[in-house]
Formats: C-alpha cells, sequence, structure tokens
C-alpha cells in the first residue's frame, strides 16, 4: 500500500469531512480520491511537487519525534 501526507488547514480539513461525510481526515481524503473528486493527473501534479521539494532540500525529516521537536523549537 503506497502512503501519501496530505497537509491540510483545519478549515480544509473540516470541508473535506464535511463534503465526504466522513470523521476522519484520512477518511475523507480516501473517500475524496474514491468518488474521482481528484484525477490521476492532479495527483501525479502534487506528487511531482512534493518530489521537487525533497530533491531541492525543502524537506526535513527526523529520526525520532523527540528530534523533530527540538528542531521546530530552536
Amino acid at each position: 500500500m503506497t502512503t501519501i501526507t496530505i497537509e491540510l488547514t483545519p478549515s480544509q480539513e473540516r470541508a473535506l469531512k464535511s463534503r465526504t461525510g466522513k470523521r476522519t481526515a484520512a477518511a475523507a481524503a480516501k473517500a475524496w480520491i474514491e468518488t474521482g473528486a481528484i484525477t490521476a493527473e492532479q495527483i501525479r501534479h502534487a506528487l511531482k511537487g512534493s518530489i521537487a521539494e525533497e530533491k531541492a532540500g525543502k524537506m526535513k525529516s527526523f529520526d525520532t519525534a523527540a528530534a523533530a521537536m527540538k528542531w521546530l523549537e530552536s
């Protein structure tokens, strides 16, 4: 199974849940994709942007949650 991370503002999350009738953001996102509300081309475009950001070094990963929190607090 492929894992995709989607960053949503609280208002975007509420709107997505409301539109799909789902209680969790994950279920709402899955329903949104399954209904064809987003096309494969739109997903590809979003992924290309994400990969470009990662290659440009704009994304940061951490080995532990504690390391992430330390970085955020600095």
